[in-house]
């Protein structure tokens, strides 16, 4: 018999433990959720030309991927450095949309 039979079959009815459901911190239900926002027609402009911007700035790289490819090592490695830059921009303008998206 095992140790958690032993203990079972040593209790009384009125011993039984009731497995215990804790299931975490429960939300705030008092807290009111938050007001959907409203799309702008600015916003939409903004957005529209962020995006594009960004199609352009993956047009670069590629530009720059070619022209490393045909170039030296010399060239490869300063047009390395430079898509190294153009990615960096990329990143921040896909965070300035995101963050344009969210305060909607």
């Amino acid at each position: 018999m095992s140790t958690n039979e032993q203990l079972s079959a040593a209790r009384t009815p009125d011993q039984v433990v009731q497995p215990v459901n804790d299931q975490g911190p429960k939300p705030d239900l008092a807290r009111p959720p938050l007001p959907a926002r409203q799309s702008t027609p600015r916003n939409d402009m903004l957005i529209a030309s962020l995006q594009r911007a960004l199609q352009e700035l993956v047009k670069a790289q590629d530009h720059l991927n070619a022209a490393s490819d045909q170039g030296n090592e010399a060239i490869s490695k300063q047009i390395s450095g430079i898509i190294q830059s153009v990615r960096g921009l990329q990143r921040e303008v896909s965070n300035v949309i995101h963050g344009v998206s969210c305060s909607k």
